[in-house]
């Protein structure tokens, strides 16, 4: 089976579906869902846990796809800075917190930029598929091994939320004030320990990439559900050692969210892009909808988060009572809905997604 276009509809699915993920993290709390959207305490995992770890696997499968000819240092540095800009502001409006003495430095896009960075040099060693695949091992174990070193000074071997490698390290190199939550969790999610997990899921992203660049498309799902299976065998392997757990993106939580994600783009690339005649005609408008979530990913993503915190910091003063944007809005699905929280964010997704469908009608793309 031989690909037509150029564009490899497999990525966008697949992106689509992580940005969509998130949107479960608006879920107002309440008694149906709020036990199935939260996240993990520490160890273990719940669907919404995959979310930013897959975003951050497919970022780099397009790497890997964009700079398959030669690589934009220039933009990528200028990307580099843009994304670490944009984080702090990003920060600020999620966290409603405006003073620089507290605000957070790290955070999810300052961890795009430096795994965007770390990737493109590795990957310049070699353009084989063994090489960035080896290197997000080597990366692994290393890992692994800080993290098998310095809990034996823990409690039971093993870290936790009161003693952990990050609320060691991340404290030391930013300050409590500037992590998350201002380093009452203990540990930061996206601080510097967690890199090493994020660079290596974006190495195994890109070796996916490199296997996609190949026109042949039955070639092409083999390798990469390949990928994927060694990925989730090595999983039950590494949680021997450190349990699976998204607050310090543990190996073994690499594997199980890398190899998860790999598995889907697998099946997605061969169902979206071989476009066989008929059945592309059949397809077409329910990829086109995912084509406009996953061409506008970054701004679906990000700029859902930001209105949702204004949305709870924004005061509304009606009547002589005074309520957020959001508590106005949920009042307002209450008082028509059997089932609030599904009607909440039926309509707060749905607004994305249409925001989303006009922008990729208008051919409009925010990219960074």
């Amino acid at each position: 089976m031989k690909r037509i276009t150029n564009r490899i509809k497999a990525l966008d699915f697949a992106r689509a579906l992580s940005v969509l993920l998130l949107f479960l993290t608006f879920v107002p709390e309440g008694p149906l869902y709020g036990a199935y959207i939260a996240h993990a305490p520490w160890f273990g995992y719940t669907v919404i846990d995959f979310a930013f770890p897959a975003f951050v696997t497919l970022s780099g499968t397009s790497m890997a796809i964009a700079y398959r000819k030669h690589v934009p240092w220039v933009r990528l540095i200028r990307r580099f800075f843009v994304l670490i800009i944009i984080g702090l502001i990003f920060n600020s409006l999620v966290s409603w917190e405006f003073h620089l003495s507290e605000l957070r430095f790290t955070g999810v896009l300052q961890v795009l930029a430096f795994t965007g960075i770390m990737t493109t040099l590795i990957t310049s060693v070699s353009g084989k598929w063994f090489w960035p695949f080896t290197a997000g091992l080597l990366i692994l174990a290393a890992y692994l091994g800080i993290l098998l070193y310095t809990s034996q000074f823990f409690p039971g071997s093993l870290p936790s939320p009161d003693h952990n490698l990050s609320g060691m390290i991340d404290p030391f190199i930013f300050t409590k004030s500037h992590l998350y939550v201002h380093g009452d969790a203990g540990y930061d999610p996206e601080g510097i320990c967690t890199l090493f997990s994020a660079i290596a899921s974006t190495l195994f992203g890109y070796t996916a990439g490199l296997f996609l660049n190949n026109k042949n498309i039955g070639r092409n799902f083999l390798k990469i559900l390949a990928l994927a299976a060694v990925l989730l065998l090595l999983t039950p392997l590494l949680s021997n050692f450190i349990p699976i757990g998204k607050r310090l993106w543990t190996p073994s939580f690499v594997t199980l969210s890398s190899g998860a994600t790999i598995l889907v783009l697998a099946f997605a690339h061969l169902i979206w892009d071989p476009q066989i005649p008929v059945i592309r005609k059949l397809m077409a408008p329910f990829y086109w909808m995912f084509e406009a979530i996953g061409r506008n990913a970054i701004l679906l993503y990000f700029g859902s988060s930001m209105v949702f915190s204004v949305m709870h910091h924004m005061i509304l003063k009606m009547n002589g009572n005074t309520l957020s944007v959001f508590e106005f809005s949920y009042n307002w699905v209450k008082f028509w809905s059997s089932n609030p929280q599904l009607g909440f964010i039926a309509i707060y997704t749905g607004l994305w997604v249409l925001l989303a469908v006009l922008l990729h009608w208008r051919k409009l793309y925010l990219t960074v």
